[in-house]
């Protein structure tokens, strides 16, 4: 009888001592693995969540422009240029035949350069630029230029 009891008590100690390995195992091995992926994100380079707590970042300062001005992008004669370009592409003439009337410079209101089109929005910003005006067989045409293009505009 004694042997018995001592075989039933072992057992019991066998079956406690299988249910602490389970539950250990239960919560060390997702542990282990949780630790194992961290360890692999902070040293992969890629993501630092360690360097976010000590190091602020400072924004990029914008140069500022006073009253919304825009500096011109190109010269009088790189938009003249261009608009000689443009009429005698839309005319298909030699450029030798467009002569130049008049060129001055301008602060156009908007990014429309003074011509608009319906139902299109622009930017309300004072947009520096050139009002062209090229003759081709005693015809005027009315080029407006400003933020790297022009526009004919026929709308005076």
């Amino acid at each position: 009888m004694k042997k018995k009891k001592h075989i039933v008590y072992k057992r019991r100690k066998q079956s406690i001592k299988n249910r602490n390995v389970f539950i250990l195992s239960r919560w060390i091995v997702p542990l282990i693995v949780f630790l194992a992926v961290f360890l692999l994100i902070i040293f992969s380079g890629k993501i630092s969540p360690i360097a976010g707590l000590f190091s602020r970042q400072t924004p990029t300062p914008t140069p500022y422009t006073p009253n919304n001005i825009l500096e011109p992008a190109l010269t009088d004669n790189e938009y003249v240029d261009m608009s000689i370009n443009e009429l005698s592409r839309q005319k298909k003439i030699n450029k030798d035949r467009i002569a130049i009337k008049e060129v001055t410079k301008r602060d156009w209101g908007n990014s429309s350069l003074g011509c608009p089109k319906p139902g299109k929005i622009y930017s309300e910003m004072i947009t520096p630029g050139y009002s062209i005006v090229l003759t081709l067989d005693n015809s005027d045409y009315f080029f407006h230029a400003g933020l790297n293009k022009v526009v004919l505009c026929q709308n005076r």
